[in-house]
């Protein structure tokens, strides 16, 4: 199956949000299906479009995020030097 690039922009009715907003209730935006994002000339993508345009955002999303720092493990030694505040009164507590 080939991939055709297709431009995107913004739902200009319910401002990428998806939804409508009424004064007592919340509805699926009629304009995008409740995608928050329409083809460039203002049409609702398809389900199938949506599924593919919401892949391609979710993997550029993951290659930019940071990835969490690994913890290094103290040892026994260093784990005993750090103050800790589960003695009385706030005190560090050795464990003797």
């Amino acid at each position: 199956m080939r991939s055709v690039v297709q431009h995107h922009q913004r739902c200009e009715i319910c401002q990428g949000s998806g939804e409508y907003r009424g004064v007592f209730h919340r509805n699926c935006c009629v304009a995008c299906n409740g995608a928050g994002v329409v083809l460039t000339g203002g049409e609702a993508m398809s389900p199938e479009q949506a599924i593919a345009y919401l892949r391609q955002a979710l993997t550029a999303a993951e290659h930019g995020a940071p990835r969490p720092a690994r913890k290094t493990i103290a040892g026994d030694a260093e784990h005993y030097q750090q103050a800790n505040t589960r003695g009385l009164g706030g005190s560090h507590y050795s464990g003797d």
